[in-house]
């Protein structure tokens, strides 16, 4: 089954558990995003990645430029684990860490979510990831992925028990568009996977190819650069 598939199947569970208007409001709102143009301010392949430090679920400090030191980074911006949509693409890149950490790559998610605030904070961890926290979704933007969620939105998920300011410790309801990364060493975005559409989230294969192609320039400039001394 792929990702896609997948996807499909957790929308659709997702669905079945709100009202038919709560779900023609969803709909308008996932529109609404679609023709807002948000995406078009993302940061795309072959541009420098921001530099952030955000924290981790332990409280530990990471900075973007320390984890491109090791290699290259795959960096998964997500709404948090209470979205089974964003559960359902960390847990199909669950098998891609032993992959990703042979090619001295790390694997980030980053979420506008607080631990502390959502009980569900530890659901979508694996070993080989670093989930980290985005309050006020501040790094989101950096990227260009925020946008605030419409008012009758946040009414449907409340109406679940997902207070989004809450959660996400600010004033302000805001998500990032799901995306993923794989940034070289020396920061460029070398691969952009923005999805606005959750059900066109980047296949694990695709991002596996796009660490083994950094990895093969490494390897190919260490070589060249072999032969010349």
């Amino acid at each position: 089954m792929t990702l896609a598939d997948t996807l499909a199947e957790a929308r659709a569970t997702w669905r079945r558990g709100f009202t038919p208007k709560q779900v023609r409001t969803m709909d308008y709102a996932a529109q609404w995003l679609a023709q807002s143009g948000v995406e078009g301010g993302a940061l795309r392949d072959g541009e420098l990645a921001p530099e952030f430090t955000l924290a981790d679920a332990n409280g530990r400090v990471v900075r973007l430029i320390d984890r491109l030191d090791r290699g290259p980074v795959v960096l998964t911006f997500t709404c948090g684990p209470w979205c089974p949509l964003c559960a359902a693409v960390l847990a199909a890149y669950a098998p891609l860490a032993p992959l990703i950490a042979e090619q001295s790559a790390t694997l980030l998610a980053i979420s506008p979510v607080q631990d502390r605030t959502d009980p569900t904070a530890a659901a979508d961890t694996f070993e080989g990831l670093t989930r980290l926290s985005d309050p006020g979704a501040k790094v989101c933007q950096l990227f260009g992925l925020r946008y605030p969620v419409p008012g009758p939105l946040q009414a449907v998920y409340r109406a679940r028990g997902i207070d989004l300011m809450d959660r996400n410790g600010g004033p302000t309801a805001f998500l990032p568009i799901p995306a993923s990364y794989v940034i070289d060493p020396g920061g460029m975005a070398v691969a952009a996977f923005v999805c606005p559409d959750h059900r066109e989230c980047a296949e694990p294969e695709a991002i596996v190819a796009a660490v083994g192609a950094v990895e093969g320039k490494r390897e190919g400039d260490r070589r060249a650069i072999g032969h010349a001394r």
